[in-house]
């Protein structure tokens, strides 16, 4: 039959079972949300790691013609996972791919190479028009809009570019990128 208001008083044992049962959905309801955002940021790290097969690729298909490599280096990216753990890592690898990605223009590509390293093929680029997209993202990597506990124990990122050499292989180029 259909209820009315309360007739009763609840007893103390049924508020601490409803209090109970409130507090464990909503530890339930966080719980959910918590592994919606880890699938998301595993999704994103995911899709940055096939990436590199589709950046060789594009290098190879590339090869004898101009272009150039943007490389993106977490600096700190080790400490953060150690110290506060591969989610907080997780996110700023994720912050860091999502900000190499809004500078891309069509024809470009970027991958993660391994742990902290991001890459993008470029199209062909003056010098000047290479070192200003290199200061435009340095901005963009310096106003991320990362936790605290993250930025106190990372401190930015490094990033260079480098131009294509005639005769060097997709490898040449990115072991070259690597190292400067």
């Amino acid at each position: 039959r259909a209820r009315g208001p309360v007739e009763r008083a609840l007893s103390a044992r049924e508020i601490e079972v409803l209090h109970t049962w409130s507090k464990t959905r909503k530890r339930e309801q966080t719980d959910r949300e918590l592994a919606i955002a880890r699938d998301a940021y595993d999704d994103c790290i995911a899709y940055m790691d096939e990436q590199l097969g589709r950046l060789m690729d594009e290098l190879e298909h590339r090869a004898g013609a101009s272009y150039r490599l943007l490389m993106l280096d977490a600096d700190g990216l080790k400490q953060v996972n150690d110290s506060l753990g591969y989610e907080d890592g997780d996110l700023l690898i994720v912050a860091l791919a999502d900000t190499l990605a809004s500078v891309l223009e069509a024809g470009e590509l970027a991958a993660r190479l391994g742990g902290d390293e991001l890459v993008a093929v470029l199209n062909p680029l003056s010098p000047a028009d290479a070192s200003a997209r290199v200061r435009g993202l340095r901005v963009l990597v310096d106003d991320l809009p990362l936790p605290r506990r993250i930025r106190d124990v990372c401190h930015g990122a490094s990033v260079g570019c480098v131009a294509s050499r005639p005769g060097e292989t997709a490898r040449e180029t990115l072991r070259r990128a690597g190292a400067e």
